[in-house]
């Protein structure tokens, strides 16, 4: 390493000390404005976000071990229920296929699976390729969000569609391509199960193999980018409210779990502004935030 580098980086380190001792030094207000106008000067604790975005029932919701974020983005400012859509397709009639294929599912003892189980398409790019790969270029499957597995064996990373002749092949195997390349799951396609002797046997065979090979290591599935895009499209005309709050709770040791901002008077927005506020540092620190200007 040579002498410049190292100049440089102790001149960095200096720099970034003098900011420091500089903010500590201003009031809040001061700080609020340097805020509007550089939102990279302080930044939330990403840790304690996503730890609080996949707690809270506001942002996210299970399946088993896996966190899902509750809306995700169907346009420019535009969000949607993954959770609501899901429920909708569990409460709809199963196809007799379907039935059929849960009531054999009863003879595995302890086999665990979970029932329309979504997987979120972040790689749009991938996902365009496939499509276009597989000849797959209707709208509807260009501008897909999420899919629906009909079932989701964890233990086995195993996927099984129940499919009918609707099915249209060419999406249905940009599909597997793609969740084979992003997380590894086989699908495995039932086409009318049951239908026959023959058509069940050969289908259970199939499964069979998969299951006789053993459990794997489950899969892991983090959508925690998903879940701060939405926060940000919530709460973002308040993050500068939350960065200064979050910077008073690190530059004071608090004996209680409250903050009393009271002095401070309105500068945090309207009511429901704060209220969000008391939301956000609740989630995060622990700490409940109270003011007599919002709360006389």
């Amino acid at each position: 390493m040579d002498g410049s580098h190292l100049s440089n980086s102790s001149g960095a380190v200096e720099i970034e000390s003098r900011k420091e001792r500089i903010l500590n030094a201003i009031p809040l207000s001061v700080v609020f404005y340097f805020f509007s106008s550089s939102k990279s000067l302080i930044c939330m604790n990403r840790k304690l976000l996503n730890k609080f975005l996949r707690s809270s029932d506001r942002f996210s919701f299970y399946l088993g071990e896996y966190c899902f974020p509750k809306f995700i983005q169907s346009g420019p400012n535009k969000y949607f229920s993954l959770e609501d859509n899901r429920k909708q397709n569990l409460e709809q009639a199963d196809s007799a296929w379907s039935r059929y294929f849960k009531s054999i599912l009863q003879c595995y003892s302890g086999l665990y699976y979970i029932r329309e189980f979504p997987l979120i398409i972040e790689r749009r790019d991938r996902w365009e390729n496939y499509c276009l790969a597989n000849m797959a270029l209707d709208n509807e499957s260009l501008n897909r969000k999420y899919f629906l597995a009909d079932y989701f064996f964890p233990d086995y990373n195993l996927l099984v569609e129940i499919d009918s002749d609707l099915h249209i092949q060419e999406y249905d195997k940009a599909r597997d391509e793609y969740i084979q390349e992003i997380w590894g799951l086989k699908t495995l396609r039932f086409n009318e199960f049951g239908c026959s002797p023959e058509n069940q046997s050969y289908y259970i065979r199939e499964f069979n193999k998969v299951i006789e090979c053993g459990k794997t290591n489950r899969v892991s599935m983090i959508y925690n980018s998903l879940l701060v895009d939405y926060f940000n499209y919530k709460f973002g005309s308040i993050k500068q409210n939350i960065d200064a709050v979050e910077r008073i709770i690190n530059t004071n040791r608090l004996t209680e779990r409250v903050l009393d901002l009271t002095s401070y008077g309105k500068v945090f927005g309207n009511f429901m502004d704060f209220k969000d506020l008391q939301y956000v540092i609740l989630g995060m620190y622990d700490i409940l935030v109270i003011s007599k200007a919002y709360n006389p």
